[in-house]
């Protein structure tokens, strides 16, 4: 994949995994919120997918988009690629159109049961009041040293590759994925428990509420409001909207 494809993807999809390490800062929307694809960015990932050089929103966006007729470059260009993102990416946008070949989910439960079974920890630590403190923790930096990782590398696969590994299994939008998504609740990796969380929440799956009115509560403070805000909050249920207000942090005096 080029570096031009790689930075795109970051831009649109992987910046939300990655800010979560930054104290303070918000979350962009997933993937179903982002406005739906113009007919022109439809016709220029069809012309970048038959190229064989697509950027990775070129294949979210015929995903969303539903465009079935890109089925056959899809999988070939899943059978090309060897880019990890790039063969997940297509992998999710391929069950997502419907195709039946079961190699593509059984891709995604691969690379995501990877993720979710990991015992790397977040990247950051937590102040007292449950706060994100900056830098790497020092958990991290022994778990990076004990598995002869450098500090980068490890954060990278825990802010982008491992998350990423279980946002592509969820947007997929197969109900196939709860068990796997409320296994990830339990990740030492918060962003982890987002992505399930998150993926629960699409799926609105109610059954899920009380996991991961649970895995809020195991949470640092700060982490718990962002976990209930965007994934209680947003379900069709009174209970979870009444729980996440539990997560809130206190009203400051005026």
């Amino acid at each position: 994949m080029s570096t031009t494809s790689r930075i795109r993807w970051t831009e649109v999809f992987c910046y939300a995994l990655i800010a979560c390490i930054a104290p303070a800062q918000t979350l962009p929307q997933r993937p179903r919120r982002i406005a739906a694809p113009t007919a022109k960015e439809i016709a220029a990932a069809r012309d970048r997918l038959r190229q064989g050089e697509p950027f990775l929103v070129d294949i979210a966006n015929l995903a969303q988009a539903g465009a079935v007729d890109a089925i056959p470059e899809l999988k070939r260009q899943f059978e090309a690629s060897h880019d990890e993102f790039t063969k997940e990416a297509v992998a999710s946008a391929l069950v997502k159109l419907g195709d039946k070949d079961a190699t593509y989910w059984d891709y995604l439960v691969r690379e995501a049961t990877v993720a979710v079974d990991s015992d790397e920890p977040f990247p950051s630590g937590f102040d007292a009041n449950g706060k994100l403190a900056p830098g790497l923790s020092p958990q991290f930096i022994r778990w990076a040293k004990a598995h002869n990782l450098t500090t980068e590398g490890a954060a990278d696969a825990a802010t982008r590759d491992l998350p990423g590994k279980v946002a592509f299994l969820s947007w997929t939008g197969d109900p196939r994925a709860i068990p796997l998504l409320r296994r990830a609740l339990a990740s030492p990796n918060f962003l982890i428990q987002e992505v399930g969380a998150e993926g629960l929440t699409d799926l609105q799956d109610k059954t899920s509420i009380p996991f991961i009115i649970a895995a809020c509560r195991n949470a640092p403070a700060e982490l718990a409001f962002t976990l209930a805000t965007k994934s209680l909050a947003e379900f069709d249920d009174p209970g979870a909207q009444r729980a996440a207000k539990e997560f809130a942090p206190p009203k400051e005096p005026k």
